[in-house]
């Protein structure tokens, strides 16, 4: 029985085209998608499979196609993940647009349509992807290295990853004219669908937010706000003043904006690499709304810009995340947890700050529920 989500790990080799990655992103870029077609002399895949995929896809469900290029050893192989938004056998439904010029399509049996190029750490997939048939296991090399393409896998969250997100995930969206609208009522709010009708990641990210999560605000060439997610994510209608090319469903998250004196401009930013998340090989912004930022350039942000984060923000020096607790215990549960966060912002070798904010939000749950319950319930 395959995993609920599946994705593909779609393998290529360079021989024929050394930049094949960078052919299929600039159409991308430039046309909002690009098809990807396998070459192969064979049928690719299955009825059944195929059938399953698009129901994925039909369900509005978050599809990636991890493109991994053969030849180098599988720890230091390139990959690149991408959101699929079709999938056929049939050429006639792909257009010559938004398909590279150097191959045909009588040379392929399979076409996957992508957006959202974002390039992963060498070795990623070792680390993070399972194959469908053993959704337990991480992916082997020897799979990794024979002829057998696409994949059917399962992306896993790695050990190291669950204790680098136990503060929360930090996020980077790109608002431009609705920043205002959406800042004045508390919210982030993007489409369940495109206007093509397809989920992209950018979109349905926003069903990821969790409460704690900090969010970095870019509008009109640089970054006016940071925000921090104070409830659950849902489902809602578009709330009004947003642009009518957008859909009336929507994935939502209320957020509490801190709004920076001086706006940051986006040519101050540091780093801005395509590992960082939201930017491309120039470091321009990508299109599209939310992007989950690297913890490594995250911290180098809130280092870099560490005197302008507005009083009260996740990221305000001196401050600390745990003044969320309300009534008379607030001193004393704030004591409780000063030591976890009381660290130089430059060495902060302990990730102590990120153990302070999830410490915190867990001791204000189980105060709101039990009000007198002791510390040491936690531990």
């Amino acid at each position: 029985m395959p995993p609920e989500d599946l994705h593909l790990l779609l393998k290529w080799s360079p021989v024929r085209r050394a930049d094949t990655i960078e052919a299929h992103r600039q159409i991308a870029e430039r046309a909002g998608a690009v098809w990807w077609g396998a070459i192969s002399r064979s049928v690719l895949i299955s009825t059944e499979r195929l059938q399953l995929v698009d129901a994925q896809l039909q369900r509005g469900q978050q599809i990636y196609a991890f493109l991994y290029r053969t030849g180098d050893e599988p720890d230091n192989a390139q990959v690149v993940r991408t959101s699929i938004l079709q999938i056929t056998t049939a050429p006639d439904e792909v257009d010559d647009e938004r398909r590279p010029d150097y191959y045909t399509k009588e040379e392929c049996r399979l076409f996957v349509l992508l957006s959202d190029f974002e390039e992963l750490p060498r070795g990623w997939v070792l680390k993070h992807v399972a194959l469908a048939s053993r959704p337990t296991e991480l992916i082997s090399p020897r799979a990794l290295q024979n002829q057998t393409n696409p994949l059917f896998v399962a992306e896993r969250p790695s050990p190291e990853d669950e204790t680098s997100l136990v503060g929360g995930s930090v996020w980077w969206v790109n608002q431009g004219t609705s920043y205002r609208v959406q800042r004045d009522d508390g919210y982030l709010w993007a489409p369940v669908r495109t206007q093509g009708g397809y989920s992209v990641s950018y979109h349905t990210n926003v069903a990821e937010l969790t409460p704690g999560d900090v969010v970095v605000h870019y509008a009109n060439g640089a970054i006016r706000a940071l925000g921090e997610v104070t409830g659950p994510a849902e489902q809602r209608p578009k709330p009004p003043g947003l642009p009518d090319r957008w859909g009336d469903e929507g994935h939502y998250a209320p957020v509490r904006y801190h709004e920076l004196e001086q706006a940051i401009r986006i040519s101050d930013v540091p780093s801005r690499t395509t590992d960082a998340g939201p930017f491309t090989k120039d470091g321009d912004v990508k299109e599209g709304d939310l992007f989950a930022l690297a913890p490594e350039f995250a911290e180098t942000l809130q280092r870099t810009f560490a005197s302008r984060w507005p009083s009260g923000s996740p990221w305000a020096t001196g401050e600390r995340s745990q003044q969320l607790f309300e009534g008379d215990e607030r001193s004393a549960l704030r004591e409780q947890v000063e030591w976890v966060s009381d660290s130089p912002a430059d060495n902060d070798l302990l990730r102590r700050r990120p153990l302070a904010r999830a410490l915190a939000t867990r001791m204000r749950r189980l105060h709101e529920d039990e009000p007198r319950t002791s510390f040491l319930r936690l531990l």
